[in-house]
């Protein structure tokens, strides 16, 4: 199984850079493609969103066989949410709101996610995929029962913002090899690419990074998907 993460550094439209990188891991051959938080519209902007007619358009602009799992700001009605979608040509496969909400978001108006829509089964590769929203991969219990984790990530480990001034690359990352180790899955993590060591990385089963991408691009790497269905009982529950 081959998954592409990518970190650009989206000055122009998410839209354009999502057609752009979708053709490129269709031409790696690539089955899933993991894209940052809040990646559409384009991210840096709080006051752009997509509504549910702009969400459904969204199938129709990649490749066939391939997995897009991009975070979107969505509006909903009158609320706002930190949002992952996971979609082929074929359409929606599954949306889930961010639950695990950090200050600064609900200062601006976000709201949080059910909790009931951490999972789903993805019948083309015979997998379990727990798309989570950056800040929700710290939480051990937002892992439970995956094959796959991916982590759609606003921000460098290595970040000045408004709301920010952190270095905690290395807590971060050891925090997604225990995951890894202790709930025995795989782990993809992409990170828009404006600030330093951006959080774009590849962890295995063993907890050891198999790809990283400190810049502004992409990776490719390949998991042992038959290896997914191996001694698949968690650490935690041996």
């Amino acid at each position: 199984m081959r998954v592409m993460a990518v970190s650009p550094i989206n000055k122009r439209s998410g839209k354009v850079e999502l057609s752009r990188y979708c053709k490129l891991a269709e031409q790696s051959k690539c089955d899933i493609i993991v894209f940052p938080s809040s990646f559409l519209p384009y991210y840096k902007n709080s006051t752009a969103f997509y509504e549910q007619q702009n969400i459904e358009t969204l199938p129709g602009k990649v490749p066939d066989n391939l997995m897009v799992i991009v975070g979107v700001n969505e509006k909903a009605g009158e609320k706002l949410y930190k949002t992952t979608v996971s979609f082929t040509s074929t359409g929606i496969k599954h949306i889930h709101r961010k639950m695990n909400l950090e200050q600064h978001y609900i200062d601006k108006g976000f709201s949080s996610g059910s909790g009931e829509d951490f999972q789903f089964y993805y019948d083309t590769l015979g997998i379990k995929i727990n798309p989570l929203e950056c800040f929700e991969t710290l939480f051990s219990e937002n892992w439970k029962g995956a094959d796959l984790v991916t982590g759609s990530v606003g921000f460098g480990m290595l970040a000045k913002t408004d709301n920010y001034d952190c270095d905690y690359f290395d807590q971060w990352l050891n925090v997604i090899k225990t995951h890894c180790l202790l709930h025995n899955c795989y782990a993809v993590l992409s990170c828009n690419a404006q600030y330093r060591d951006i959080m774009t990385v590849a962890v295995n089963k063993s907890g050891e990074v198999v790809a990283m991408a400190r810049d502004h691009g992409y990776f490719v790497v390949d998991l042992d998907k038959d290896d997914f269905q191996r001694h698949k009982t968690p650490y935690l529950q041996q």
